[in-house]
């Protein structure tokens, strides 16, 4: 083989070795970094699966009060088209049915010091809600700082927000959740908060070391309701979406 040839396939074969070597390195856990990075995202099938309008912008179709037949009476309204709690009710909503393998986008905004949550895999099993199904944090900072655990866009008291995508008060946010089969991924405005397991040893420790110790099933559901905490501040959300990432 005549020299040059044999360059030119070299060439081929190192390019070919880099690329496999940059992917295998986009996909395992960077070097004194608590949280998982991952490259892994809907394929291309999921992505055109069609979005599930969970808030209409017209009503509360498809909610009801936490252990409750319907929706609440008050504290919960709809108005100029977005889902409005004025923190009266102190009663959390959760979709009527349960969800599994899913994309889910929430856009929400509150006010200074403002409290609330976005909950998942809920069974009912608990007094509250959240001491069955893990909260992605609704906050906006104003007199008092909660912690960086405690920060809008954290999983409550397990993986902590990330600082550079907190926004000020009466800011839309987005927060977007992946929970596929044990995955749970969640990012707020862009930013990837964790990717993790439900089940795997850091996921098992951090419950361990969080106020859900001895909730029996906190942490362990890969499916469930979807909840909206009312925590007695005002929130408003102009948009709750989802679409199925079953497997198929």
């Amino acid at each position: 083989m005549p020299a040059l040839c044999r360059c030119n396939r070299l060439k081929k074969i190192n390019v070919r070795y880099i690329r496999l070597v940059n992917s295998l390195l986009a996909c395992v856990l960077l070097p004194g970094s608590p949280q998982m990075v991952r490259a892994e995202e809907p394929c291309q099938s999921e992505r055109d699966t069609p979005w599930q309008e969970l808030f209409d912008g017209r009503s509360l179709t498809g909610w009801r009060g936490y252990k409750q037949t319907e929706a609440p009476s008050s504290g919960w309204t709809v108005t100029a088209g977005m889902l409005y709690s004025d923190g009266s009710s102190r009663t959390d909503l959760i979709t009527t049915k349960m969800h599994q393998d899913y994309e889910l986008i929430v856009e929400w905004r509150t006010q200074a010091d403002g409290n609330s949550g976005i909950l998942i895999h809920a069974d009912e099993s608990t007094k509250k809600i959240a001491f069955n199904a893990p909260e992605i944090q609704i906050y906006a900072t104003g007199e008092r700082d909660p912690g960086i655990h405690h920060q809008a866009g954290a999983l409550y008291a397990l993986y902590p927000a990330i600082e550079s995508s907190v926004q000020p008060p009466m800011t839309w946010n987005t927060t977007r959740v992946l929970c596929v089969e044990k995955r749970i991924a969640i990012w707020h405005n862009g930013a990837l908060v964790c990717d993790t397991v439900v089940g795997n040893d850091e996921w098992n420790q951090k419950i361990s070391h969080s106020k859900f110790s001895d909730a029996q099933t906190f942490g362990k559901r890969t499916s469930g309701y979807i909840g909206l905490q009312d925590h007695g501040k005002k929130v408003w959300f102009r948009a709750v979406k989802l679409r199925s990432m079953a497997r198929k």
